[in-house]
């Protein structure tokens, strides 16, 4: 009797744990013509404190993409834009993406369609780092700068969407996890 009840517990605990990390992310699917991308965002409900001295919660772990042309599967991709170590409140460490992506859309160039990717740290001040990445539909990392760094990656960006006339206001599709991560407060 005490097996079958440590049994059964266990498999209860997995089922807990197992709701647990699903209730901690949030899956979004951006669709367009006979493209979709389901844009995974895993996180815990917890507070960090990150090299710019922000606190946030929910701690966006990690990101994650995968690419479908006509339903048929083409990449998964981790969104990793500069990794940072980060100590939540009991002292665990982790490594996080120092900017969490909020918007994934489809926009059109001249020759393609492409992945436009904008992140955003949840701080106030003109200071705060935006990041903003390109990536083509077959998950190639094309272009990406981050707004508060000192480099010629802004201009390289710039010339690209200048180049192939995409219209970064102008998605054919859009999400956004920013009311899912608001709402998790």
């Amino acid at each position: 009797m005490r097996i079958f009840l440590l049994l059964l517990f266990l498999v209860f605990s997995i089922e807990v744990n197992s709701k647990r990390i699903d209730n901690d992310s949030i899956v979004k699917h951006c669709c367009y013509n006979d493209y979709m991308v389901s844009f995974k965002t895993y996180y815990i409900q917890d507070s960090v404190q990150t090299n710019e001295l922000l606190m946030q919660n929910p701690t966006v772990v990690r990101q994650t993409l995968s690419i479908f042309i006509d339903k048929e599967f083409v990449k998964n991709i981790v969104i990793s834009n500069r990794q940072i170590n980060v100590c939540a409140k009991d002292n665990s460490e982790l490594v996080i993406s120092q900017i969490p992506i909020l918007d994934l859309s489809i926009v059109k160039g001249t020759q393609s369609y492409y992945l436009f990717l904008y992140g955003a740290l949840n701080c106030c001040g003109t200071g705060c780092p935006e990041y903003f990445g390109i990536y083509d539909l077959q998950g190639n990392k094309i272009t990406e700068f981050i707004s508060t760094e000192h480099n010629d990656k802004y201009r390289r960006f710039n010339k690209f969407v200048g180049k192939n006339k995409i219209d970064l206001d102008k998605s054919l599709s859009k999400v956004s996890i920013l009311d899912e991560l608001i709402r998790e407060k």
